[in-house]
């Protein structure tokens, strides 16, 4: 008993420490709690299939190895199976791989004990550095495997000097490390290769020359053991399951040339920038005496100078807060905390609480300097900053409840947060997770940015994809990678997929921008002899401001307002007469325009939903709530069927004809600022629109509502004889409609039958009337 109270007294001062420094790397991980990587969604998507029975595969279909941390996928589809969300257990795994590698560094090699100092100084140091931060919030494997290369090069710097020959179990936290990632294999080798050369240089160049090398090797051989099982294991893996020497991944982003050079010794001279505090004093205990500190600094050096390296011939990396960098930030905060050891050793004689005041004072003052250089650090800003993999929560969950019991096939750029959250079928146009897109690298591959430089629109087209999601997590309307560049391009793309946005009712809820399949597909148009079947959703394209919204019965409506009408962009219909209808039915009543490739359609007659149509041509339709409400008309599905036995209340304009309207068409005033082709409004060719007068009357005044950055040539004619020519300039306002008003030379009156004519003079070429009035 009166051992194990001194031992407790001994040890109750570094488990304070061990518990005050782990506080304070959990508060800085906080800051960044927020940060959730893309790819790390990606490799909680297989461990989530995994444990659904789908096996180690991101979609349906061919099996591909799209990840490069099997052990992390393990362990989190463990975690899952324990009955945890997948982001919750990779958290909670890197979340304590931050906190086991503090403690890694607070153990002294030469006492196999916490030590306080050492806790305090290189504990305290790793705890601020941001990139450690970061990464516990990641998602990724990096935050863990921290951890395990702390305890590895703490087992292996253990074994050195020590008569006994180092045990195979040395070797697993390194064996781990070579399953976290597909290059995790390196981190171990060069610990090993480190410690051998402690050994091979034991008794100076003499005792190498005469085969110490060869007895070190031997030596440490059962710790390199583990390393090899694991890695034959993991190549049989890969051989049998997905029938592939190398993970995909590799194929998508590694190249060796130059340019890969010149990007990796950039991203090393910046990232080193903000690690200077930790780099000089790992410099400064480098070059102090001492056969054991040598010993140590030489394994830790290989380490870090080769994962360096490595780093150099791969280009760096692209993600925020030094993503690959962070691996030497273990080994630099050993010497750190070798200096505070050191110290605190040499204060013996002394007030221990002096030595541990000192420590304190200088840990506080080189952890201050060091936040301060990584806080101006732009990369490390991007971390506390991108937030946009959260887009995929809302965007995700509304196309699961819209269209998962329809499995359409969604394709993107961003692999991770939107598959994973949707749990649609999908395919990655950037080809992480595809096996044809990284067998076929475009001839630029090798100087662009890591990982997005691959693409084949043509192959993404020939998978008829229901679903596009260009860029980000919520996706885009225009495309920065290659297989959507190309796809833009495709006239055969233009006219199967339309550009929709959706607005999700959950999650941050980010405006989603999609490209979906509109004829053909699962999503699409549903076309018969007599009948065509719209959903609602293709009616807030790029013509309109108008969202698709989750309905509640979990389909996806689009809403229209005034401010947001709907429009539905061209759709191929085939000669005859057709009359449209929209579900659900508007109870306010609805303000709806059919619109030709020459602009508005001419009325025939009374109003009515039947458009002829002369000849197959493309038609669209703009919805909006009646002028004066603030509501909005929802519009699930707008369906046309053929009505050949009813007479037409429109058709479309033949092209070299003006528009023809009654004056009461154009008699209510619009308000300005209406949006120029808001259904309200009457969209005109270049040769505009011509009114005809239904009453004698006397005119003084032409008051006309148009588009504000469009000038309007005005007539008033009686039959072939122009009784007065003006003209109706530009009259910007900001947007949408403006009034002008034109005072006449001298009174007019007019007859039945006259004229009044008004076209487009100048202008963007997009030109709308609101209204027209005649005034006495």
């Amino acid at each position: 008993m009166l051992t194990l109270s001194r031992r407790l007294r001994r040890q109750w001062l570094p488990l304070a420490a061990l518990v005050a420094v782990a506080s304070l790397m959990l508060l800085h991980a906080h800051v960044y709690a927020s940060f959730l990587s893309d790819d790390a969604l990606i490799s909680l998507r297989y461990a989530r299939r995994l444990v659904e029975g789908h096996g180690m595969t991101w979609t349906d279909g061919e099996r591909v190895e799209g990840y490069t941390d099997l052990l992390w996928v393990l362990l989190v589809a463990a975690g899952a199976r324990a009955h945890a969300d997948c982001i919750t257990a990779a958290l909670a795994l890197d979340h304590a791989g931050v906190l086991l590698a503090v403690a890694a560094v607070g153990l002294s090699a030469r006492t196999g004990t916490w030590s306080t100092a050492r806790l305090l100084t290189g504990g305290g140091l790793l705890a601020a550095s941001v990139p450690m931060a970061v990464w516990a919030n990641g998602g990724l494997e990096h935050g863990w495997m921290t951890g395990v290369l702390g305890l590895g090069l703490f087992l292996v710097e253990r074994g050195i000097g020590r008569g006994s020959a180092p045990r195979w179990t040395t070797g697993l936290p390194l064996a781990a490390l070579a399953m976290l990632r597909a290059d995790g294999i390196l981190l171990g080798v060069l610990a090993v290769g480190g410690a051998v050369t402690v050994d091979a240089l034991t008794g100076g160049l003499a005792g190498l020359r005469a085969g110490r090398a060869l007895r070190a090797a031997r030596r440490w051989a059962p710790v390199a053991a583990p390393m090899a099982v694991a890695v034959a294991a993991q190549l049989a893996f890969r051989r049998l399951y997905y029938g592939q020497w190398q993970p995909n991944t590799a194929l998508a982003k590694l190249a060796f040339n130059h340019q890969r050079l010149l990007g990796g010794l950039d991203y090393l001279s910046r990232g080193y920038r903000a690690t200077a505090v930790l780099v000089a004093l790992a410099l400064v205990a480098t070059v102090l005496p001492g056969k054991p500190w040598r010993s140590f600094a030489v394994i830790r050096w290989t380490v870090i100078l080769g994962w360096t390296g490595y780093l150099a011939a791969v280009g760096g990396d692209i993600f925020p807060g030094w993503r690959q960098l962070i691996f030497v930030f273990v080994p630099l905060a050993f010497f750190a905390a070798d200096l505070a050891e050191r110290a605190a050793g040499r204060a013996d004689g002394r007030p221990r609480w002096i030595a541990l005041g000192v420590v304190v004072l200088a840990t506080g003052a080189l952890a201050r300097a060091h936040l301060l250089v990584q806080n101006a650090d732009s990369e490390n800003r991007r971390a506390a900053y991108e937030r946009w993999e959260w887009d995929g929560v809302g965007v995700g969950a509304l196309l699961k409840e819209a269209f998962g019991s329809r499995a359409p096939l969604l394709a993107v750029d961003a692999a991770g947060a939107l598959p994973y959250w949707s749990g649609l079928p999908s395919l990655d146009m950037l080809g992480l997770n595809d096996s044809y897109i990284a067998h076929h690298p475009p001839p630029t591959f090798g100087h662009g940015e890591i990982g997005h430089e691959l693409g084949d629109g043509a192959y993404v087209l020939r998978r008829a994809p229901d679903i596009i999601a260009f860029d980000n997590a919520a996706g885009s309307r225009d495309p920065n990678f290659l297989s959507g560049r190309q796809l833009l391009s495709m006239p055969e793309f233009r006219r199967s997929y339309q550009w929709i946005r959706v607005e999700p009712m959950t999650g941050n809820r980010a405006r989603g921008e999609l490209w979906v399949r509109r004829e053909g597909g699962r999503l699409g148009v549903v076309r018969s002899g007599d009948r065509i079947d719209v959903p609602g959703y293709f009616a807030t394209g790029a013509e309109s401001d108008s969202v698709a919204r989750p309905d509640e019965r979990g389909g996806l409506v689009a809403e229209a307002s005034e401010g947001r009408y709907a429009v539905l962009p061209a759709l191929e219909i085939p000669a005859g007469r057709w009359r449209l209808t929209i579900e659900p039915p508007d109870a306010d009543g609805r303000v709806v325009a059919f619109r030709c490739e020459t602009g508005s359609v001419q009325p025939l007659g009374p109003s009515g939903d039947v458009i002829a149509v002369e000849r197959n041509q493309a038609l669209s339709v703009a919805v909006a709530p009646r002028l004066g409400s603030t509501g909005t008309t929802p519009i699930e599905r707008l369906t046309f069927t053929r009505a050949s036995d009813d007479a037409p209340s429109f058709r479309c304009l033949p092209a070299g004809q003006p528009l023809s309207v009654p004056l009461d068409a154009l008699s209510a005033r619009k308000p300005d600022h209406l949006p120029w082709a808001h259904p309200a409004n009457l969209v005109v060719g270049s040769l505009g629109l011509v009114v005809k007068v239904d009453e004698a009357r006397r005119v003084r005044a032409i008051e006309l509502s148009a588009d504000n950055d469009d000038g309007y040539g005005l007539e008033i004619r009686r039959g072939a004889e122009v009784l007065w020519r003006g003209e109706a300039g530009p009259s910007p306002n900001g947007g949408g409609l403006a009034s002008r008003r034109i005072l006449l030379p001298r009174e007019i009156v007019l007859e039945k039958g006259d004229l009044v004519a008004a076209a487009p003079v100048s202008g963007d070429g997009r030109s709308s009337v609101g209204h027209l009035v005649l005034e006495p």
